[in-house]
C-alpha cells in the first residue's frame, strides 16, 4: 500500500506542473496578443529547473499520461527555454 500512496504523489507533482506550464503559456499568449514581450520561460527560470520539468514531462509521456500531441510543443518549449531549439517562426502565409 505505501507505493500507491507514492505513485498518487508522484501523479499530483505531475498534474501540478502541468498545470504551471498552462498557465504560463496562457500568460505568453495573452502578453503576445496584448503586445507584450512573451519570455521562453518564467523569469528567473534556471537551467535545473527546467531540464526537472523535461524530466518529469518525459517520465508522464513515457508513463502514457502525456499524449505525442501534448508532449512535442511542450518538449520544444523547455529546448527553447535552454536555448537548445530555436522558437518557431510564425507562418507567412502572403508570401508568394
Amino acid at each position: 500500500m505505501a507505493g500507491k500512496g507514492r505513485q498518487s504523489a508522484e501523479k499530483r507533482r505531475i498534474d501540478k506542473l502541468r498545470q504551471e506550464q498552462q498557465a504560463a503559456k496562457r500568460e505568453r499568449r495573452h502578453n503576445k496578443a496584448s503586445g507584450g514581450e512573451g519570455g521562453d520561460a518564467t523569469p528567473g527560470t534556471s537551467p535545473d529547473e527546467i531540464m526537472e520539468r523535461f524530466r518529469v514531462l518525459s517520465e508522464a509521456h513515457a508513463a502514457g499520461r502525456v499524449t505525442d500531441e501534448e508532449f512535442g510543443p511542450a518538449r520544444h518549449e523547455l529546448m527553447v527555454a535552454l536555448g537548445v531549439e530555436e522558437p518557431e517562426e510564425p507562418a507567412d502565409d502572403d508570401e508568394a
